[in-house]
């Protein structure tokens, strides 16, 4: 049942690697944090996209996600901490069709459009009631019915525990291999800006300009006409995510900050009143390889 798969083709990752003590447990987390583990070494350590991984690799994650916020903080940090993105509730609704759970999967639906198009605007009241009914009759069930798919998905690839071990301390090096290939099939930038131009997108081959370009160029409610960048730094978002802080000067004179994680951007300018909605940064990484040839730097993720 588990043999038929390998961990990666030239270019993705197509099986979810767990441990056996994890997949044998009779609790209902220890699966779900395996594929959880995995799913943060592809992506933040070894620069692998969210795309690159099973769906179901995905969908696990973040319906882990859902549970965990729900159950920790209620459905109201859900909504602040997921930046309430489309995909993301895309992959939760998917993921709960999949595993099965029909009463979860009716509550998350009441509860994508209660909060709607305005995730400011939703009521607490109506939030709270929803953390009850999750806490009283679906939170154990739905962390039961997920393992239990889990262990019965063809694209997990069961391992003896220090095979695992070896697998997720690899995945550095295969997403250092994955980059090569992407480089090797893209065609070269010839053109390289003269030596006196400050960062930014005036150097084609400078990936972080054009993300932070991008980035501004698709915001709302105002576009932000990107310059250049001039200081990055490690930054940790939600949930410990670590991504990278961008500080940039925009034309007239503005100046802001593109936080780049491995799921989403985001865009701050000094003089925004509000919070801007945040970019998927599969987006961002599509932009970036068509003017690059490349994706982002892993390392920006460590």
């Amino acid at each position: 049942m588990f043999g038929h798969r390998t961990i990666e083709t030239q270019t993705a990752l197509q099986a979810i690697p767990v441990p056996r003590s994890a997949f044998e447990a009779e609790d209902t987390w220890s699966l779900a944090v395996a594929v959880v583990g995995f799913v943060n070494r592809a992506v933040q350590d070894a620069g692998f996209r969210r795309t690159e991984l099973p769906d179901e690799a995905m969908q696990a994650f973040l319906v882990d996600f859902y549970i965990a916020e729900v159950q920790a903080q209620g459905h109201a940090a859900f909504v602040k901490d997921s930046g309430w993105q489309d995909y993301i509730l895309v992959e939760i609704r998917a993921g709960l069709s999949a595993i099965g759970h029909e009463d979860a999967a009716i509550l998350f639906d009441e509860f994508v459009a209660l909060v709607g198009d305005d995730p400011a605007s939703a009521r607490h009241d109506a939030l709270a009631a929803l953390d009850r009914r999750f806490g009283q009759d679906i939170g154990e069930g739905l962390a039961l019915a997920e393992r239990d798919w889990l262990r019965a998905i063809d694209c997990l690839l069961v391992l003896e525990d220090d095979a695992h071990a070896a697998i997720l301390e690899d995945l550095p090096a295969r997403g250092a291999r994955r980059q090569q290939h992407a480089k090797e099939s893209e065609p070269a930038v010839p053109e390289e800006a003269p030596e006196d131009q400050a960062p930014g997108v005036t150097q084609r081959g400078d990936a972080i300009a054009h993300a932070c370009e991008f980035v501004c160029m698709v915001s709302t409610p105002d576009r932000v006409t990107y310059a250049n960048w001039t200081e990055r730094n490690a930054t940790v978002g939600p949930e410990g995510v670590r991504g990278t802080s961008v500080r940039f000067t925009a034309h007239s004179d503005r100046r802001g900050e593109v936080l780049l994680f491995p799921h989403y951007a985001a865009l701050f300018m000094a003089d925004d009143i509000a919070p801007r909605p945040p970019v998927a940064m599969d987006m961002v990484q599509d932009h970036v390889r068509q003017m690059t040839g490349a994706y982002l730097p892993a390392d920006l993720w460590g």
